[in-house]
């Protein structure tokens, strides 16, 4: 089921793809980042969607260091700032990001995944 949900997604953004352009994803996560490694290794091979950004709160994050391993650029974000407002959005222009969430049966597919 999984897969086939992902697939499914996968599908709709090839779809949308504009003049060979990749959809560039932002991952937000602040733990050790083991969902966040299963969606940058589903992606790794897509010709429609690109991990381009690791956004996190927590600057000890295990994440992180998955962001260095696959080069992927990240961001520190402050969450009360985060909450208040639009700071970060010049950030996220910047790295050219089109989709700063995944619907969350995409989300509990990864969970599902990450126990297998």
């Amino acid at each position: 089921m999984p897969n086939k949900v992902l697939g499914s997604f996968v599908k709709k953004l090839q779809r949308k793809k504009v003049r060979n352009k990749k959809h560039r994803l932002a991952v937000f996560a602040s733990g050790a980042g083991s969902n966040a490694k299963k969606i940058i290794e589903y992606f790794g091979n897509s010709n429609a969607v690109e991990v381009a950004l690791i956004v996190c709160n927590k600057p000890d994050a295990g994440v992180l260091v998955i962001a260095e391993i696959s080069n992927i650029p990240y961001i520190l974000i402050d969450k009360e700032r985060f909450f208040r407002g639009d700071h970060y959005l010049d950030e996220l222009k910047k790295e050219e990001i089109d989709f700063i969430t995944l619907p969350i049966d995409i989300l509990l597919a990864f969970s599902r995944i990450s126990r297998q």
